[in-house]
Parts: structure tokens; sequence; C-alpha cells
């Protein structure tokens, strides 16, 4: 299978490549994918949709900004690398029509081995790289930008990866079954029964969990209920919402319909209209 994939977008909502490798042996069990965009849009303004999953930046081109959800008109700008939390809420984005970025979304103990810091510090949080790593990571991005093309800054950013998670902490491997079960079950399974699975008590697995994952399990499954919903709407255009909960562990369409609009900031109806292509963001211009 190859390592590097390609996909491009022309649309009246711009023009732009994205990329992405899939990481070796050695990382596969910290990380999902490694991704790479490049071009430009015709909005500026994104909500990027919570899905349990702790993503790492490399800015390679114009400054982004982080905005406040309350009050858009207040931002925080981010030029080189950061780390996105797990979170809670979407996170609310402003870049520059031109942009060039690369990424990795780690799985959930993945950032945990990498960063070696408790997850729950960062969680619901964005916070530059260099905070956590020190110099070394503008050091990275250096290299990377000057790699001559993409397959060798996969490569660069794969490497250092491997040997930051081989210095790190040691995730629990109780905590790796909980996640586990969780996801196999998209987030339906009851938390309660994972900790007596485990043989400790609820107080334990869940200040396990927080340190290592940066949210207590029972949000952790809502989150990933909610992006069981997204990624089932991805193709769609027509869609029947009741089927949509039911399908999703729902219990029933209030409950659905609640947590859509915590987590993304709008309704259903909203994301379709939307929703950007390949990715779980929507449009905020």
């Amino acid at each position: 299978m190859p390592r590097l994939s390609i996909l491009r977008h022309d649309s009246p909502l711009g023009r732009w490549e994205f990329a992405t490798w899939t990481p070796g042996t050695a990382l596969a069990p910290l990380v999902e994918l490694l991704w790479a965009s490049e071009g430009t849009v015709t909005y500026s303004r994104e909500k990027i949709l919570p899905n349990g999953a702790v993503e790492l930046l490399i800015n390679l081109g114009a400054p982004h900004r982080l905005l406040d959800r309350k009050d858009p008109e207040r931002g925080v700008p981010f030029r080189r690398a950061w780390v996105a939390g797990v979170q809670r809420e979407y996170v609310l984005i402003e870049a520059a029509a031109e942009s060039r970025m690369m990424g990795v979304r780690f799985r959930p103990l993945g950032a945990y081995a990498f960063l070696g810091v408790p997850m729950e510090e960062i969680s619901d949080r964005v916070v530059d790289l260099d905070g956590i790593l020190g110099p070394g990571s503008d050091r990275l991005r250096e290299r990377i930008g000057e790699a001559p093309d993409l397959a060798s800054r996969f490569r660069l950013l794969e490497a250092a990866l491997v040997v930051g998670c081989r210095r790190g902490p040691r995730p629990d491997a109780g905590v790796g079954w909980a996640l586990g079960s969780l996801r196999r079950s998209g987030g339906t399974i009851p938390v309660g029964r994972l900790s007596r699975e485990l043989g400790i008590s609820d107080r334990s697995f869940i200040g396990r969990f927080r340190r290592q994952v940066g949210l207590t399990p029972k949000l952790y499954a809502r989150i990933l209920r909610f992006s069981r919903v997204v990624e089932s709407l991805q193709a769609r255009r027509a869609v029947n919402w009741a089927d949509v909960a039911q399908m999703t562990g729902y219990y029933d369409q209030a409950h659905f319909n609640r947590d859509f609009r915590a987590f993304s900031g709008g309704t259903p109806g909203d994301f379709l209209a939307r929703s950007v292509p390949d990715g779980g963001g929507v449009r905020a211009d």
C-alpha cells in the first residue's frame, strides 16, 4: 500500500492539495496519519470540530489566528508550530487565503508519549510547540521547510516523531485497552463497566484517563459519538436525522441535537450547508 496519498480539490471554495502519509510500523500505534495541505481558499474563518484527537501543526506559510468563540474579533496569532489538545468544543481559526501546512494526527495515547506532559494540561487549548519541546521544534520546522519535496518532508517529520515517542513516557496499558473498547463501541459502552473490567475504582480509572488522554472517559465517549455522526454525514446531503441518531448510539433525537450544538456550535443543518470538503470543519464566514 502506498504511504503517500494526494487529494486535489477545485471548487468555488478554493483550490488546494491535501496529502496524507501513512506512518510506518514503529509509529503506527501512536500516530494515525501525517498530513500536508497547500493551496488557496475563498473563505478565511473555519470551525474545526472536536474529534477526540490531538493535532500537531507546523506552519510553512502565512500566520494563522485562533479566534475567541464568544468574540471572533479577538484572536491570538500562531506563526510557527503548535499543538491543539483534545477539544471539548469547536476551535475557531482564521487563516490567510494562501496556506501551507503540515500536521500530525495522534492516536489517543500518542500525544502523551511524544509530548511527555499530562494531557489534561493542554486539553481544550492550543499552545505553541516550543513551549513544550523547546527550541528543537523550531529547528525541525526549518529542516522540513528546506526539504526538497513532499516525501522528504514527511520522512523528516516521521523520524522526529519516532525519536520523541521513544524518549517519552510509556502509556498505561489499561487506558489503552479502555480506549480501544470505547472506539469499537462508538462511545456507547458504559464507562463504569470499563473500570470494573480493569479491576480498579472509578476514581483511579478517571484520573489515569484524564492524565493520558486529556478528558474524562464519559466526555471522551460523547465526543466519539459526535465524531461518528460527522463522519457519517461527510458524503450526504439528504439525511434522515432520526436514523443517524439511532445508528450512532444516541438514546433519542433530543440528546443528538444537544450534543451536536454543544460540540459544533450549530445545528446539523448548518453542518450540511457549510461543511468543508474532505475534513471535519465548517465554514464560519
